[in-house]
């Protein structure tokens, strides 16, 4: 109905309909584009989606590929190792040809539309590369934030001396951390470095990785 109205519209005022008609033309390719962008990103992270297909059957072959895919990747010992797989959130979901892989999403399948049992090795082994996984990166969360400490006792030693801020923020614009001063409070962040050696996930979930403080006046210094 919206549609005969803006094109009787164009007929009878077309100053007035034919841009109207150019705007839902392509407002409706806008949402169109934007529909498939949807079912695209959808589609890679809970996989087959049964309405995409004429039948159940068609639908099973298509998760039955895409499981195979993931099962003779961890029967060949690639699952976790390789180059093909990404981890993702420590781990919790695997990226394997674009698509994204969860340990529900895979019993799921399995049960689910294949009605058959996952393999019990893969979960177990899976489950494991996690635990391995978070017990790293809570090591590296660790291990920055003492060697930030450090820093901080070396920026407080150069105070002492009576290096400037700048000069102090200078001196450590290629360290591995982010250095600043803002109002006398220095910060020190070692986010950007726990990112590369973890992932962006787990870094967010560990806010804040920072240390700030500032420099006690002495008396003397008043003087």
């Amino acid at each position: 109905m919206k549609w005969i109205l803006t094109i009787g519209l164009s007929l009878v005022l077309p100053f007035v309909g034919i841009p109207l008609l150019f705007y839902m033309l392509w407002k409706n390719e806008d949402d169109r584009q934007w529909g498939l962008f949807k079912k695209s990103v959808s589609r890679q992270i809970k996989g087959p989606d049964r309405s995409d297909y004429h039948s159940d059957e068609a639908y099973r072959n298509a998760v039955e590929l895409e499981v195979a895919r993931l099962e003779q990747l961890w029967r060949s010992r690639e699952l976790f190792k390789s180059m093909q797989v990404e981890k993702i959130s420590g781990g919790n979901s695997l990226r394997i040809d674009g698509k994204f892989w969860t340990i529900k999403k895979y019993t799921d399948f399995c049960t689910d539309v294949l009605l058959r049992e996952p393999i019990n090795e893969l979960i177990e082994e899976w489950r494991t590369d996690i635990e391995e996984s978070l017990k790293r990166q809570v090591y590296e969360k660790q291990r920055l934030h003492t060697e930030a400490e450090g820093l901080q006792q070396k920026i407080l030693s150069d105070l002492d001396k009576h290096l400037g801020w700048k000069e102090i923020m200078d001196k450590y614009t290629k360290h591995l951390y982010d250095v600043s001063v803002e109002n006398g409070e220095w910060r020190i962040s070692y986010e950007r470095s726990l990112i590369i050696l973890t992932d962006v996930s787990f870094a967010i979930a560990q806010r804040p990785n920072k240390i700030t403080f500032q420099r006690e006046v002495d008396e003397s210094d008043i003087d």
